[in-house]
């Protein structure tokens, strides 16, 4: 399984920019009174103009959901802002952010090179220099002023820039400004210092770095999908299939990505276009790993039989269970998530005599598969009626209070 990608970020961030929250000294805010969650809502978003294909916002969520990972090891809350002021920005809370990493996460193909990252070309049109690759980034930096701890540009590609002492640049996974050769440094100084118009050096400057991923461009979601499979054999019981959960992710960062909106709210912002702890802990909880599934599906059985339930269905509605756990965890099959949202929103219409009854899944059965839903309508075409029941029967025993098959409930002592 390839993490070299992976290995290659936490590296740079534990070695060089000490990525664990609690490492880091929070600036000072210079900037008034203003907080950061306030300023990430009302400053303006740069221009962010030029075409940008979908393969490079797949690779930039592929980069941003392995920093996400890595947060998610630390025990500190986060918040990873997706395509919001900086490819990628991550927050040190959820809810009250005071710092800020900023990160500008490129996969273009040719080396990087001091003149290709500050260099400024003209506007064709209008004849108007347009900013330099780290003038972008700096223009961030400058938004938010005391609250950026560090300003970080990650290539796929190498770097051709001459460092104050071995190794050479190519030889490492990441470096600071501090660490360049006094004519590139002076040279990329002077240049951000012309652009933005402020002292040589830049305030700020120390705190810019370079990371080169070894993430791979046309490959990079199989490589995500190692990551995580490493990663959620630490999660849960540690049988939470990789697939699904990856697929889980990226759908949830596609819809984000896709969704226009103007956020009033830091909240509002961060629940439509980022990923924080609380949210990422919720799809782990959600994902049902191998062992639950296999648990869940052993005692749907075990409660067929309890209940004498005929035995020509018994089979066919097993066997279904079995199906239907495997097919949901496709989140993108709207016409399944739809059913299980209307079998739940009927078995919360339920009377508790249905459940606490000798024959509670035959009870149910009978009563929710009578239902005229269109839901329902839609599985039984795409699908079978005993596929239908296999999905009612699974959402019985993931009510908060279900008995197991082995309560000793009865009719009588009901």
């Amino acid at each position: 399984m390839d993490t070299d990608w992976l290995i290659s970020v936490a590296a740079s961030l534990t070695s060089l920019l000490h990525f664990e929250l609690g490492q880091f000294t929070v600036p000072s805010n210079t900037g008034g009174a203003s907080s950061l969650a306030d300023l990430l809502v009302s400053v303006p978003q740069r221009e962010r103009s030029g075409a940008r294909s979908s393969n490079r916002f797949s690779f930039q969520h592929s980069w941003g959901l392995g920093l996400v990972l890595q947060l998610h090891k630390k025990p500190d809350d986060y918040c990873v802002l997706f395509d919001i002021h900086e490819d990628v920005v991550a927050l040190n809370d959820s809810v009250a952010p005071t710092a800020a990493d900023i990160y500008q996460v490129k996969s273009d193909a040719a080396p990087w090179t001091s003149r290709s990252l500050t260099v400024r070309e003209k506007d064709k049109v209008t004849k108007v220099e347009k900013p330099s690759i780290l003038g972008k980034l700096y223009s961030t930096y400058l938004k938010f002023p005391g609250f950026v701890r560090s300003m970080c540009f990650v290539a796929s590609a190498p770097y051709s820039i001459k460092m104050a002492a071995a190794p050479a640049c190519t030889e490492r996974e990441s470096f600071s400004t501090g660490d360049l050769a006094a004519t590139e440094k002076s040279d990329i100084s002077a240049k951000l210092s012309k652009e933005h118009g402020v002292p040589d050096p830049p305030d700020g400057f120390s705190d810019t770095y370079f990371i080169k991923t070894s993430l791979s461009v046309l490959d990079h979601e199989r490589h995500t999908e190692g990551i995580i499979s490493d990663f959620l054999k630490d999660q849960g019981d540690g049988t939470i299939p990789p697939a699904p959960f990856h697929k889980a992710i990226r759908s949830e960062l596609r819809r984000k990505n896709d969704k226009e909106c103007s956020p009033t709210s830091f909240g509002e912002l961060a629940q439509l276009k980022g990923l924080s702890r609380a949210e990422m802990q919720r799809m782990l909880d959600t994902v049902p790993s191998e062992r639950r599934m296999t648990e869940l599906t052993s005692t749907i059985r075990e409660q067929l039989i309890k209940e004498s339930f005929p035995l020509r269905r018994q089979g066919p509605v097993n066997a279904e269970v079995r199906n239907y756990l495997a097919k949901r965890l496709d989140v993108t099959n709207a016409a399944l998530i739809a059913a299980k949202c209307r079998v739940d929103e009927e078995l919360a219409k339920l009377p508790d005599k249905f459940f606490a009854s000798g024959t509670p899944v035959a009870d149910v059965l009978a009563y929710v598969v009578a239902v005229q839903a269109k839901e329902f309508t839609v599985v039984r075409q795409g699908y079978s009626d005993t596929f239908l029941q296999a999905i009612i029967t699974v959402a019985i025993y993931e009510q908060p209070e279900f008995p197991s098959a082995n309560s000793q409930l009865t009719e009588e002592n009901t």
